[in-house]
C-alpha cells in the first residue's frame, strides 16, 4: 500500500487509513448538518408536513407532526418545522394521512430467480425500505466469491439491503458435496458492514454440537451479530438446547403453540407469509394470548415473481396480519421496530426519529396499508404504486456465469439403474405434500438388466448431479407422487446444494433437459418427446435470470400449466423439485451420494434385500 512517513510525528499513513480518515470527516460533517437542521440553523432537503405520525417506540399516534430530512437521515420530528424550510426544500404535505416507518423484511432470499434490480422494482413501491437477505444459495452454488459478488449488488441501491452470511456449506457434509465456503471465509464475511448476522442455522447440527457449526456460532457471537435459526420440528429440551447454543431467532413455527414456545425462550419469532409457506392464519391466535409481541416479526422468507406482481410484498403481509385481527400498531411494529431491534439496527432503522435513516411510508389510515408515498434513504422513491427511483443494475463477472461444470453431454444411459433378475424391490421417495417426503417400497420390473421408469404406475426416476467438479458425480433413484405421465423436469435450483436435479418419465427427455441446462449454464427446463416445452435461463450462478420479473413470472405460470397437463397433481411442482434434495427436512431425500434417511442420518440403499 501507499505509505508516507510524517517526519514530525513519525506516523505511517496507508491508503486504508486515509480513506477511514476521510470517511470520519464526512460523517462528522453530516452529523453537524443534522444538528443544525434540527436546531433550525440549516434548511432541510425534504420536509413531510401535517401528517399523523405512528410512534412505534411508544405506540402513540401523534397528530400534526412534521419530519425534517437532511441527506439520508431524519434531523427533526415534531410540530415546529418552519425554520427547516428553505427555497431548496421539497415539502410534501400529507394532511389527513399517516406516517409509519418503512417496512423491514428480516428474512428473505432475494437470490430467487430474479436480479436484485428486478426485485427492487416491485419491492420498493410496497413500502419495503430495508431487506435482510440470505446468501446461502450463492455460497452453495459459487462459494466465497459468489457471496461477495452478490453482496456487491446489494450496495448503493435506493433502499437499504443487508446480508446474512451462510451458516454451513454444504448443509450435510458427508452426504453432500465438498465445502465451497470455509469457516474462515464466513469469519471474513462477518466483518463486512453489509453483513448483519449469520443466516439460518439448522438445529440438528447445532444441538449435536457439530464443531464446524459451533465455530461459526462462536464467530458470530464474537462479532456481536445475531444467529438466525431454522428449528423445524424442534421442541422441548432440543429447542432449549438450540437457544442455549446462541441462536436468537427462528422462522419455522407453523402453529400458535410453536410460536409461543419460541417467544417464551427469548427467541425473535418470525412468522412467514410468503410463497413457500403462509403461516400467519395458523399463528394468529397468539394475538389473543395476552402476551407481549415485541419479539414477534413478520417475514416473507421467499416471494415468487408471480406473487410479487399479483399480491405485493411487505404491504400485503402487514395488511394480512391486520385483517387476521392483529392490532394495527402491533402489526406495523412486527415489520419495523421489532426487526431492527433483533438485528441491533434500531439506532438506524425501524422507527421515525432523529438520526435514523429517513425510511418512511405515507398511508391513508392506520389500518389501511396502501403506500401513497415511500421515502427511502431520504428520497421519495415511489408514489401511488409507481417507482420513481430506478435501482442500480446488477453486475456479475464471467466466472459467475459459468458455474455448471458438466464436462460432457448426458445420454439416456446416464440415468440407467442397473439390476439383475426379472424384478426387484426398491425404495422410492414418496411425495406426501409439496415439501414433505416419505419412503415407499415399490416392486419394479427389470428389463435388459435395468429398471425403467413406469409412469403408468407413477414410478418415475429422479437424479441429482453434482455440477461443481466437472466429473458429474450423480445418483439416480425412484420417486412416486410427482405424477408425470411423460417428459422430464430439471433445474439448477435445488435446495441446499444447488446441483442439477431432474425428475422424469423418460430417460431420453431427462438427458435432453440436463443438456439444455448445461448449454444455458443454469435454468429450469421442461421437456417432452425430445422437445423443450418451456425453459427459464438462470445463467447467474445457475440461480438468477437476466429476464425481467414479468417474463420470469409468465414462464413460471406456463411451466406450471404444462406440468399439470402432463399429469402432475402437485399444487407447486417446481417447489417439490427444488426441495427433494433439501436434507434438513424429513424424511427421505436424494443427494448426489445417494438416498438419505434424514431421521437416521445415514445413506440407505436403493434396493431392499
Amino acid at each position: 500500500p501507499f505509505q508516507r512517513n510524517d517526519g514530525r510525528h513519525g506516523q505511517n499513513w496507508t491508503i486504508l487509513g486515509l480513506r477511514a480518515k476521510i470517511t470520519s470527516i464526512m460523517e462528522q460533517t453530516h452529523l453537524h448538518s443534522l444538528i443544525n437542521t434540527a436546531l433550525g440553523k440549516e434548511h432541510a432537503d425534504l420536509v413531510i408536513a401535517n401528517g399523523s405520525l405512528l410512534n412505534v417506540y411508544t405506540g402513540e399516534l401523534q397528530p400534526k407532526t412534521a419530519v425534517a430530512i437532511k441527506g439520508e437521515r431524519i434531523a427533526y420530528v415534531g410540530p415546529e418545522v418552519d425554520s427547516a424550510v428553505g427555497p431548496q426544500t421539497t415539502v410534501l404535505d400529507v394532511e389527513g394521512k399517516v406516517l409509519i416507518p418503512g417496512f423491514i423484511d428480516g428474512h428473505n432470499h432475494i437470490e430467487n430467480m430474479i436480479t436484485v434490480a428486478e426485485f427492487l422494482r416491485y419491492a420498493i413501491p410496497t413500502g419495503t425500505t430495508t431487506v435482510i437477505t440470505e446468501t446461502s444459495a450463492f455460497g452453495n452454488a459459487h462459494g466465497y466469491s459468489g457471496v461477495l459478488q452478490f453482496i456487491e449488488n446489494l450496495k448503493d441501491q435506493p433502499i437499504l439491503l443487508y446480508a446474512l452470511t451462510p451458516s454451513e456449506v454444504p448443509t450435510n457434509p458427508g452426504f453432500e458435496g465438498s465445502a465451497l465456503l470455509l469457516n474462515e471465509q464466513i469469519d471474513e464475511l462477518l466483518k463486512l458492514p453489509e453483513v448483519v448476522g449469520v443466516g439460518e442455522t439448522f438445529w440438528a447440527r447445532a444441538v449435536d454440537a457439530d464443531p464446524i457449526v459451533l465455530e461459526v456460532i462462536d464467530s458470530a457471537l464474537r462479532s456481536r451479530k445475531p444467529i438466525q435459526g431454522h428449528s423445524a420440528g424442534a421442541k422441548g429440551k432440543k429447542l432449549a438446547a438450540y437457544a442455549a447454543a446462541g441462536v436468537t431467532s427462528c422462522h419455522e413455527p407453523i402453529t400458535a403453540e410453536e410460536a409461543l414456545e419460541r417467544l417464551r425462550l427469548g427467541m425473535h419469532t418470525m412468522i412467514r407469509e410468503g410463497s413457500i409457506r403462509r403461516d400467519l392464519p395458523a399463528i394468529a391466535p397468539i394475538k389473543d394470548a395476552g402476551i407481549d409481541l415485541r419479539r414477534a416479526i413478520l417475514v416473507s422468507d421467499v416471494v415468487s415473481p408471480e406473487e410479487m406482481m399479483e399480491l405485493g410484498y411487505m404491504d400485503y403481509i402487514v395488511q394480512r396480519a391486520i385483517d387476521l385481527g392483529f392490532d394495527p400498531v402491533k402489526a406495523i411494529q412486527m415489520a419495523t421496530l421489532n426487526v431492527a431491534e433483533h438485528f441491533g439496527l434500531d439506532h438506524l432503522i425501524g422507527g421515525i426519529a432523529p438520526g435514523r435513516y429517513a425510511n418512511i411510508n405515507v398511508i391513508p389510515e392506520i389500518g389501511n396499508i396502501r403506500c401513497d408515498y415511500v421515502i427511502g434513504k431520504g428520497r421519495i422513491v415511489a408514489a401511488e404504486g409507481r417507482l420513481l427511483v430506478q435501482p442500480r443494475k446488477d453486475v456479475y463477472p464471467k466466472t459467475t456465469r459459468s458455474t455448471v461444470h458438466l464436462s460432457r453431454p448426458f445420454s439416456a444411459q446416464d440415468f440407467c439403474i442397473p439390476a439383475t433378475g426379472s424384478g426387484a424391490r426398491a425404495r422410492a421417495i414418496s411425495v406426501v405434500r409439496d415439501m414433505l417426503t416419505g419412503e415407499e417400497q415399490v416392486d419394479v420390473e427389470v428389463t435388459a438388466g435395468a429398471i425403467l421408469a413406469t409412469p403408468q404406475r407413477d414410478v418415475l426416476k429422479v437424479a441429482v448431479i453434482n455440477r461443481q467438479d466437472g466429473c458429474a458425480e450423480k445418483f439416480v433413484g425412484l420417486i412416486r407422487g410427482f405424477g408425470l405421465r411423460a417428459g422430464a423436469f430439471a433445474a439448477t435450483i435445488s435446495w441446499d446444494c444447488y446441483n442439477v436435479i431432474v425428475v422424469g418419465a423418460d430417460e431420453d427427455d431427462m438427458a435432453l433437459a440436463v443438456n439444455r441446462i448445461r448449454e444455458m449454464q443454469g435454468g429450469v427446463v421442461l421437456c417432452q418427446g425430445g422437445e423443450v416445452l418451456e425453459e427459464i435461463p438462470l445463467p447467474i450462478a445457475g440461480l438468477v435470470s437476466d429476464l425481467p420479473l414479468e417474463e420470469v413470472a409468465r414462464r413460471l405460470r406456463r411451466m406450471s400449466d404444462r406440468l399439470k397437463e402432463l399429469g402432475s397433481p402437485l399444487s407447486n411442482p417446481f417447489l417439490t423439485l427444488q426441495t427433494l434434495s433439501f436434507t434438513p427436512l424429513p424424511f427421505l431425500r436424494i443427494t448426489e451420494k445417494g438416498l438419505l434417511d434424514v431421521r437416521q442420518k445415514r445413506l440407505v440403499s436403493l434396493f431392499l434385500s
